[in-house]
């Protein structure tokens, strides 16, 4: 199912041209998708940490799951496997569960809170550096702190988020638990395009697709390259052809 998508037709909007819009996504990210893979491909094959977004939902739901991720990936990032850029959003009580349950967590991470011009220079300088351990971003502005995502998204390996409306981003994608029912189709087109994981419901599917993911450069860049012909394809371009239909007057 496509974010561009709705139950009936528009007025004066046949069906076909309502299902063909593809998936709302801001223009910075499917303007350069091809530069984004391309320097992702270059930091798998040159064997940097691989850079994981786990991304904090709205509802900042789902906290069992995301603690059981992020202690499995932090034996990763010790190794210098991979670097963790964790989007807590505007959920501040998420930071102080993780600390509560992880033992000197925060005095291994980097932080970025409320500090949004700091994180854009950070974003900026990302292409340029080999990067390793774990930063954090928390702001209390709902606009930077959704946008924090978008703007760190271009710049890593992998996604982790529930199937919200991120499972539509050009970004490869580990699916965690749905929250919302409505959720659950967003796991299965983004599986079904290619440039995501299946919705992995528990602990142990969730780790083990997190170390196929990190062990297997093939599979990493495969997925990657899958999401420059879902590109090709128009999958990403829902935001221009909505504007296209409204100055048609649809």
């Amino acid at each position: 199912m496509l974010n561009g998508m709705a139950k009936k037709p528009l007025k004066g909007l046949s069906e076909t041209e309502l299902f063909d819009v593809g998936h709302y996504v801001d223009h910075e990210l499917v303007a350069n998708v091809e530069k984004d893979v391309e320097a992702r491909v270059k930091r798998i094959l040159n064997k940097e940490p691989k850079r994981i977004l786990m991304s904090v939902g709205g509802a900042g739901a789902g906290a069992k799951q995301f603690l059981a991720m992020l202690e499995h990936l932090l034996k990763y990032t010790k190794e210098k496997k991979t670097a963790l850029f964790i989007n807590l959003g505007d959920h501040l009580d998420m930071w102080e569960y993780l600390n509560k349950k992880i033992k000197g967590f925060d005095k291994e991470c980097i932080t970025f809170f409320n500090k949004y011009e700091e994180l854009k220079k950070f974003v900026d300088e990302m292409d340029t550096k080999v990067l390793e351990g774990v930063y954090v971003f928390y702001h209390k502005d709902i606009f930077e702190a959704v946008y924090s995502t978008n703007l760190l998204m271009r710049k890593v390996e992998i996604l982790i988020t529930k199937p919200s409306e991120l499972a539509f981003y050009p970004v490869v994608k580990v699916m965690m638990k749905h929250i919302g029912g409505h959720e659950v189709y967003g796991a299965v087109h983004a599986q079904e395009i290619g440039d995501s994981t299946f919705e992995c419901p528990d602990k142990k599917s969730m780790n083990e697709m997190l170390d196929r993911l990190i062990s297997d450069d093939e599979l990493l860049i495969h997925l990657n390259k899958q999401i420059i012909k879902l590109k090709e394809q128009g999958i990403y371009n829902g935001g221009y052809e909505v504007v296209k239909l409204a100055a048609k007057g649809k």
